[in-house]
């Protein structure tokens, strides 16, 4: 075989081992890419699994008490007073239900917070429980309660490809995105729907 042919045919197959290997690397970060969407996902649906499991225990203790637990008092944070329909003991950290599976930090308390706006408020004062917000995914740091904005990127965590989980109070679970978390109250329909989310229309 001519020398010129051979040398062309090992730079084909050269080319052909270059293009190979470019595409099994696009194939390799694809792959990583939706295990990485799948895992996120699955922690996703874990995390809203616990938050309607913490929302069935809330609504019993509202029935028992006909108020919101409030959000620490001397017996210490709010999850306490879940712990007979939970059973999350002395530290909640022990018991799945009360941290994310998204979180990875270590903490020693639940990673879900009570909206602190409730304190103890009555249930038949709330108007409108499917638009107010009870708990949800919060920064360890909070205290596990979530306060009202301007402070909101601190308390409530986006850690679900950049989505909260929040229980609403009628046991509903949403994922929101930082817009979506109400905080402009510069028009009366914004203000309104500021109000129901953070702060319940008191009945008249």
């Amino acid at each position: 075989m001519p020398l010129s042919r051979r040398t062309s045919l090992n730079a084909l197959t050269l080319v052909e081992l270059l293009i190979v290997l470019s595409l099994a690397a696009v194939l390799v970060a694809l792959l990583t890419s939706v295990i990485h969407s799948g895992r996120s996902r699955v922690q996703m649906a874990q995390c809203q699994a616990n938050l309607r499991q913490i929302g069935i225990a809330l609504h019993a203790c509202i029935n028992d008490t006909g108020r919101v637990p409030v959000y620490r008092d001397e017996e210490g944070p709010w999850y306490r007073a879940l712990d007979p329909y939970l059973g999350w003991g002395t530290w909640p950290r022990n018991f799945p239900l009360s941290r994310c599976p998204a979180e990875r930090e270590n903490e020693p308390f639940s990673t879900y917070g009570l909206n602190s706006e409730y304190n103890g408020t009555r249930i038949t004062e709330i108007a409108q429980p499917s638009r107010a917000f009870a708990v949800g995914d919060s920064d360890h740091t909070a205290g596990s309660y979530i306060r009202i904005p301007p402070t909101i990127e601190k308390q409530i965590s986006f850690r679900h490809q950049h989505r909260a989980n929040l229980l609403f109070l009628d046991g509903h679970v949403e994922a929101r995105r930082p817009e979506q978390i109400p905080r402009d109250t510069s028009t009366a329909t914004k203000k309104q729907e500021y109000l129901l989310f953070w702060k319940p229309m008191v009945r008249q």
